[in-house]
This record gives C-alpha cells, sequence and structure tokens, in this order.
C-alpha cells in the first residue's frame, strides 16, 4: 500500500505520465496477487500416491486442499471441527434475516468438495440438505444460485 500511496504522489505531482503511472500499479498489483497464490503452493509429492482415488470435476481441484486431505497433515478432528462452524454459521444466519444463508450453504458445499476429493457422499448430503431447506422459502425461489445448488445435486446423483 505504501509504494502506491509514493507512485501516486509522483503521478499527481507531474513527474511520471498516465502510461507508466497504470504500468506501475498494475504490476505491483500483479506481484501481490502472484505472492499471496505462491503461500498455496504445494508439492505434488504430499498427495500424488492418492490421485487415483480423486473424483475428477470440470472446474479442477486445488492442490493445497489435496494435500490437505491426502498429505496426512490434517486430522478427522480438524474436518469435524470445520463443519461443525459451518452448522453454527448456517445456525446464526437463519436467526438473523439480513444474513445470506444461501452463500453460506454454497460454501460449505466448495468446502465438502474440496476437502473430501475421493467421494461425492459429503457433497451430496450438503447440497441435499441445501435444497430442501429453501424448496418452499420464496425469497431464494428466483435466485440463480439456488437454481445453480439443483444443478449441481443434478450432476452429483447421475
Amino acid at each position: 500500500m505504501y509504494n502506491i500511496t509514493i507512485i501516486t504522489v509522483f503521478f499527481l505531482a507531474g513527474k511520471i505520465n498516465a502510461d507508466f503511472f497504470h504500468f506501475l500499479t498494475d504490476t505491483l498489483f500483479y506481484c501481490t496477487v502472484i505472492k499471496r497464490d505462491m503461500a498455496e503452493i504445494v508439492s505434488i509429492e504430499q498427495w500424488e500416491h492418492c490421485k487415483e482415488n480423486i473424483l475428477p470435476v470440470k472446474s479442477g481441484r486445488k492442490a493445497s486442499a489435496l494435500s490437505k486431505e491426502f498429505g496426512c497433515t490434517t486430522t478427522d478432528n480438524e474436518f469435524e471441527n470445520e463443519r461443525k462452524e459451518f452448522e453454527r454459521r448456517i445456525e446464526e444466519a437463519n436467526k438473523s434475516e439480513d444474513e445470506d444463508t444461501l452463500s453460506i450453504w454454497l460454501e460449505y458445499y466448495e468446502w465438502a468438495k474440496e476437502t473430501f476429493p475421493s467421494s461425492n457422499s459429503e457433497s451430496l448430503k450438503v447440497v441435499q440438505i441445501a435444497t430442501k431447506t429453501f424448496r418452499n422459502n420464496p425469497q431464494y425461489q428466483q435466485d440463480e444460485r439456488y437454481l445453480r445448488l439443483w444443478v449441481i445435486y443434478v450432476s452429483i446423483i447421475q
């Protein structure tokens, strides 16, 4: 953030032209994104021995999630804690009318899909409960995300 401030001051003072200003800010942005993404780089050796047990998905899978599942670094207790955290967030969202419960269910589905790549059973359970939960809710009847849940549900059971 400090670098952007200095570049902006030079631009406003007329010391650099607009093209160079945009070049510098874009470069800093991409460097920040690359630095953030580099934190998630994992070695394939951590999960390669299990790759035949991983169900393929069109969107691909995160290597960090595969490493977490198959790299023997996470216990069942940690998965259970994450599951309970999603259920707690859903419970709180149900109590609050301002909270978007559907977005939490979609996050929960994404977590289940990435965390249990060798089986669809956890993802299926999450999607079944979510579709059943919102079936008679007029707030989400015309919501594209709710339709997406049904499409995911159909693709899992086929």
